[in-house]
Parts: structure tokens; C-alpha cells; sequence
């Protein structure tokens, strides 16, 4: 690119400048060279006839070339001026956006009677649509379709909510076959899209089990969430009863299930929405949850700290720095932890005095002596100062019986908690007996066991671990 403009110059030196004002910023590709050798030719005609007087008929030409020039070129490389700025999608201000959330209800034959009568599965069901209507959730989930399975894997969207609302109170939509749930879960799987959360609200009864293929179902089950698993989407299952009048069964603790499957932390905002909405589950398992980062901690001055001996936090309260400890006698400090990225369910005090745990390092013992939110401890001088700037939720009182070496550490590692045996005391090998069918759901637990197959490895990973280095 060529910008110039000297008309001042005495005539005897317009060849230098010429060629001085040519080298000011241009860029070597064909379209600049040409230019370059352009603009030199005619500053020669412009500015002088015959080297004594200016040609001022062709000035004018001269200032549209400059002009010109000067305004750029897209096919221009190199320069910061070449290609004008391309407008870019916004960042995501958060990993809970949706970007579009399905709701899918099948309603085969054996979901009939939760439609029949003043049911806790239809205000629940209820109750979930308003709670996806919220404009707290609108926030921050773009599209919202609501669809039925009437039967097989073929899905009829609904118009809308209110409409949706209203096939609520209609007994006679669930009429179709029996459902065949793998099916309807492969199909749910393949029409996953990136940015997108699914709801699948169904009683979950594999109607096509048979007990001579359990393991190929659970073979089946784990290879359809493999590949779910390992880019990194999550599973929750909630689980409820209601009350059932089935024209030949009536129950009154019939189970039925609300699974969510997308991104963990767009499947946490949808839970608290929930909760928001009284929608509490029974029973509750996660699978492939992740929160993305390890929390930011301090180690107090002051709180609880005991003990005879010099120890006191440094590097900026990251690590702990002990110049005197006397062998048989503990010592003993606090420390804060930022855990607002976790949801409440693993922040709770009970999760955590269960599931945090203490790990020795080389050399170091120690363990665990208390863990307290925020109003439960007692903050002393200025930790309650750091405890506002750092954001600290929640605090671990710590003992350290010997350190016995000049550089090491000690963990605390958040464990994820076992999904329990619920699942296999709300599962039943009886299709047929109703009496022994209350509050169970047939061959329930071959669906979560292929499940957790799936996920077995990636719940083994803790949700966090925090490094303390010690140096005395």
C-alpha cells in the first residue's frame, strides 16, 4: 500500500523521493508492486514537465491514486490495515447456555395410568414444563421443544406449552405399543447436537427384556452411552412415584423417571430451576458430571490454629511454611475454599465431610479435623478480610502430626460419591405380579448398570484435588 503526498520538493531531487515516498509502507505481493511502480511513474509526470515546473493538470490524478491506495486493500497480507476486523460470535458467558432443550415424553400402553386422575406424575410433569417456562431459564436456554413418543421411536411435537400442558390431562394419548426404550435412547442420542440438553421423561419398563439376553442388553445400553461418555456429556436421573390407575393395575407408588443428558453444568442450572419449582426427586444417580476447574484456597493466619512451634502460610497463603515443629506435637490451621463453582448437592457439608478427604505426601501426616460453610466457623483477624476478597464458601481445620522432609505436600481430594443400591431395590424380575411390582420398575437396574459401565472410568476421577506444598 502507497500513501504520499510531497508537492514542496524541489524538482532536482524528485527521483530520491520519489523513491523514498514509495518505500513507505507497502506489502510484497503482485497488486502492491504494481503500485509501487504506478505511483512512481506518476509522481514523476505530476510533479515536474520538465524538471523545473509542476504539472498541475495531473495533480488531481495523483490525489484520487493516493487516496486510493491509502484506503486499503482486502487482498492485502501482512498489514494490520488490509482486512477490516470480521465480526465474531459472542463467547458464551457461561457453560450453562443451551442452545435448544427437547423435552420427550413416551407415552406407550404402560404409562396410561399416571394420566388418569389427580396424579403426582402430572403435576410433576407439570410443574417441569413450568419450571422450563421460567424466564429465569429462558436466560439462558435459546429453544424449547416439547415432543411425545406414541410409540417405536416416533416423536410428535407438540406446539407448544400450554398445549403440551393439556395432552397432560388426556388418558387416552397412551395407547400406543410397548415402548421399546434402547431404541428410543439411540434415537434421542443420534439427533444430540452440540449446545443442546435432552429430557426424557418415561417409566423406563424394557418391555423387550428377556432374561436370557441381560448381558446384551447391558452390552447394549453401555455401548450406546460410550460414546457419550467420552466427549464429555453428563447423565442425571431423577426418580419419582405416583400414584397409577390402570384399567386392570392400580398402584400407588408406581415409579417413573426424568433423565437429562447434555453438558453437567447446563444440567445443573436445570436442576436448580427445578428446585426452584418443587420438583424433588426420590432418588437421584449422576453420571460424567465435571465442573471444569480445581477451586482456589488460602490458608488462614489465624482461624484455629494451635500448636506449639513457627508455622505460619506463605506465597501468598498457597503454601504453608513451618520453621519450627516439635516431634509428637501436631499442629493445627484452617483453610478457605472458593467452591462456587459446585452445585449445592456436593458443597453440602454431609457431601463434604464424607467425600473430601485427606492424602499424605511424602513424608507428611496429617488429616482432617473439621469442615464448616462460611457461617458455620468463626473467622479470626483478618481471615474474614480474605475470606471477602477470595470468595471462600467453605473451611477445612487440619491437623499435621509430622512433616519430615524440607519440601512436600499434602491433598485434599473431592470424591465423587457412589451412585448407592437404590436402583437395585427399586428393580423387579416380575412383570406380571402387581402385588410384587410397588414401587419397582422391571429389569430397571440392567439399564443403570450398562450405564455406569459406560461411565466407569470417568467416575473414578475425583471433581477435584487441591495441592498444599509444605516446606520447612
Amino acid at each position: 500500500m502507497v500513501c504520499f503526498a510531497y508537492p514542496d520538493w524541489p524538482g532536482r531531487h524528485h527521483k530520491t523521493r520519489c523513491t523514498q515516498a514509495c518505500h513507505v509502507s507497502f506489502a510484497f505481493n503482485f497488486f502492491d508492486v504494481a503500485q509501487y511502480m504506478l505511483a512512481c511513474k506518476l509522481y514523476q509526470k505530476v510533479v515536474l514537465i520538465d524538471h523545473n515546473r509542476m504539472n498541475y493538470k495531473l495533480l488531481p490524478v495523483l490525489f484520487l491514486f493516493v487516496l486510493a491506495s491509502c484506503g486499503g486493500d482486502s487482498r492485502t497480507k501482512g498489514s494490520k490495515q488490509s482486512k477490516p476486523a470480521e465480526a465474531e460470535t459472542p463467547a458464551r458467558q457461561s457453560t450453562e447456555g443451551i442452545d435448544k432443550l427437547n423435552l420427550y415424553m413416551e407415552t406407550s400402553a404402560s404409562m396410561s395410568g399416571f394420566l388418569v386422575g389427580d396424579t403426582e406424575f402430572k403435576a410433576t410433569v407439570s410443574r417441569l414444563v413450568a419450571a422450563l417456562e421460567r424466564s429465569d431459564t429462558r436466560k439462558f436456554v435459546q429453544e424449547t421443544f416439547y415432543q411425545i413418543i406414541p410409540e417405536g421411536t416416533r416423536t410428535d411435537t407438540i406446539k407448544n406449552a400450554d398445549r403440551f400442558q393439556d395432552i397432560l390431562t388426556n388418558p387416552a394419548l397412551a395407547r400406543g405399543r410397548s415402548s421399546e426404550i434402547i431404541d428410543i435412547l439411540r434415537m434421542i442420542h443420534q439427533q444430540h447436537e452440540p449446545g443442546t440438553v435432552d429430557i426424557f421423561v418415561s417409566d423406563f419398563i424394557l418391555s423387550d427384556f428377556k432374561m436370557a439376553d441381560k448381558d446384551i442388553i447391558q452390552s447394549r445400553v453401555a455401548m450406546l452411552f460410550n460414546q457419550f461418555a467420552s466427549s464429555g456429556k453428563a447423565v442425571a436421573i431423577h426418580a419419582f412415584t405416583s400414584q397409577f390407575n390402570g384399567n386392570t393395575i392400580k398402584q400407588q407408588n408406581r415409579p417413573y423417571y426424568i433423565w437429562l443428558m447434555g453438558d453437567s453444568q447446563a444440567i445443573e442450572a436445570l436442576q436448580q430451576q427445578f428446585r426452584q419449582n418443587n420438583i424433588t426427586p426420590a432418588q437421584e444417580m449422576y453420571f460424567g458430571f465435571w465442573y471444569g476447574q480445581t477451586p482456589n484456597y488460602q490458608l488462614l493466619n489465624s482461624t484455629n490454629k494451635k500448636g506449639e512451634g513457627t508455622f505460619l502460610p506463605a506465597d501468598n497463603n498457597k503454601s504453608l511454611n513451618i520453621s519450627r515443629m516439635y516431634k509428637g506435637k501436631p499442629i493445627q490451621m484452617a483453610m478457605g475454599l472458593n467452591l462456587n463453582a459446585y452445585p449445592a448437592r456436593i458443597t453440602d457439608p454431609s457431601y463434604l465431610r464424607k467425600h473430601l478427604v485427606w492424602k499424605n505426601g511424602p513424608n507428611v501426616e496429617g488429616e482432617i479435623i473439621s469442615i464448616e460453610p462460611r457461617q458455620g466457623i468463626r473467622l479470626q483477624g483478618r481471615d474474614s478480610q480474605r475470606a471477602d476478597e477470595q470468595e471462600l464458601t467453605h473451611f477445612v481445620t487440619f491437623e499435621l502430626q509430622a512433616v519430615n522432609n524440607n519440601q512436600s505436600h499434602f491433598e485434599l481430594v473431592l470424591q465423587k460419591a457412589e451412585p448407592g443400591q437404590w436402583y437395585e431395590d427399586w428393580t423387579t424380575m416380575e412383570s406380571n405380579k402387581p402385588q410384587q411390582t410397588e414401587n419397582k420398575t422391571f429389569a430397571f437396574s440392567y439399564l443403570v448398570n450398562g450405564l455406569r459401565s459406560a461411565y466407569r472410568t470417568i467416575e473414578n476421577e475425583p471433581y477435584f484435588t487441591v495441592r498444599v506444598p509444605v516446606k520447612k
